[in-house]
């Protein structure tokens, strides 16, 4: 059994309600929406807004505040009547909060909205529709929409068909916002998972996939913000590992094309950091090298299956390629981190050299003026001289 994946007889949360199945075909499901916040007064008032205005008589709302201090209490507090559950105290982080709000809810159909994202009208109605054309499915999934912190659009994330294979060798492409999970394939496969806090969402696509049929459906369900100091974007090399260690997880493989892809992302990133100019030869080849990693994650072209237009042998010498100018990337980009290190270093020490010769110089200078005056003092017979 797949690591994180748990059966019925160690649940963690209560089995469906008799008739789940048969509410799912009828469009009649108890749903609930669980909303994990911290600090997001700015936004949080339009996610809770797009959960009630969807107009579902039975929806079960439950908001997991974090002890934020910008006010998001106060906000809650005001629609606290149409709340099925409602706190705000310091948790162990997002995934805690998720999984305790969903302990203590009890839909057929469960799902969570991050604090500064929001659904679209008709949401919570397709994704009911999706559930009653296939009451097996583990989760029903919708299109989503990118925005920046001024409301204007970023990147359309239209929904394709569910793939278990590209999700297991790197490839993400479910917007989270948009996905509602059914109860029973919660109850059979755990919680999400705390050690992998950056793809928790990711990790349970698959987990339930192995078990149930991801289903996608033709709407518009939610809208994202992007924005720098959005968890995804602040994550670095760190979210860059957990990605790895969660591709190695499912799929046995230590790199595959889907994570490398995700890589290039950070070393972009690092670039940047590094002050080197957009335009330098570095920056293109990274850039060429993530072209070419999304080409072949587009065409379905992963190592574990033969793209439709590339035989076995070349499509392995391609990923081994690609993985050596990964490498080569990673070397030089060592390379310039040492140089720049030692660029700093230099100046630095640069620094304190010039330091003393100023004081050497200002303490000789100070020193002549002193017996400057005091010789001219002297002459004037305004100072005595010491007797010895």
């Amino acid at each position: 059994m797949p690591e994180g994946d748990h059966s019925a007889s160690d649940a963690w949360i209560a089995a469906p309600r008799p008739g789940w199945e048969q509410r799912l075909r009828e469009k009649r499901p108890f749903l609930s929406i669980v909303t994990p916040s911290l600090n997001q007064a700015r936004y949080l008032e339009q996610t809770i807004n797009s959960v009630l205005s969807q107009g579902y008589d039975r929806l079960e709302y439950i908001i997991l505040d974090g002890g934020s201090t910008d006010g998001s209490a106060e906000i809650i507090r005001r629609y606290s009547d149409r709340l099925a559950y409602w706190v705000s105290e310091p948790d162990r982080g997002q995934v805690d909060a998720i999984n305790r709000g969903i302990q203590r809810s009890s839909g057929d159909i469960v799902a969570y909205i991050n604090a500064d994202d929001y659904y679209m009208p008709g949401a919570f109605a397709a994704a009911i529709d999706g559930f009653a054309a296939q009451p097996s499915a583990g989760f029903v999934y919708g299109s989503a929409v990118a925005i920046d912190e001024q409301e204007r659009e970023i990147v359309k994330m239209p929904a394709r068909d569910f793939d278990l294979d590209a999700f297991v060798f790197g490839a993400m492409y479910v917007a989270q916002a948009a996905a509602f999970m059914s109860r029973q394939a919660l109850f059979e496969v755990g919680p999400f998972s705390a050690d992998l806090d950056y793809v928790f969402d990711w990790d349970m696509f698959i987990r339930i996939g192995r078990r149930m049929p991801g289903v996608s459906v033709p709407a518009w369900i939610a809208v994202i913000r992007d924005y720098a100091t959005t968890k995804t974007n602040t994550g670095g090399f760190d979210r860059a590992e957990q990605i790895r260690r969660l591709v190695q997880r499912h799929s046995g493989q230590p790199f595959t094309v889907g994570y490398l892809h995700y890589y290039m992302w950070d070393l972009q990133r690092a670039l940047a950091s590094l002050n080197i100019p957009e335009d330098a030869r570095l920056h293109w080849e990274v850039r060429q090298l993530q072209i070419a990693l999304g080409q072949m994650i587009a065409e379905d072209q992963f190592l574990h299956r033969v793209g439709a237009n590339m035989p076995a042998a070349r499509l392995a010498e391609r990923e081994k390629q690609l993985l050596a100018q990964v490498i080569e990337r990673d070397t030089e980009i060592f390379r310039l981190q040492r140089v720049v290190s030692e660029a700093v270093a230099v100046r630095d020490a640069e620094i304190r050299r010039l330091q003393s010769v100023l004081g050497d110089t200002r303490a000789r200078a100070i020193y002549c003026l002193r017996s400057w005056l005091a010789s001219a003092l002297r002459r004037l017979g305004l100072l005595r001289s010491r007797r010895p």
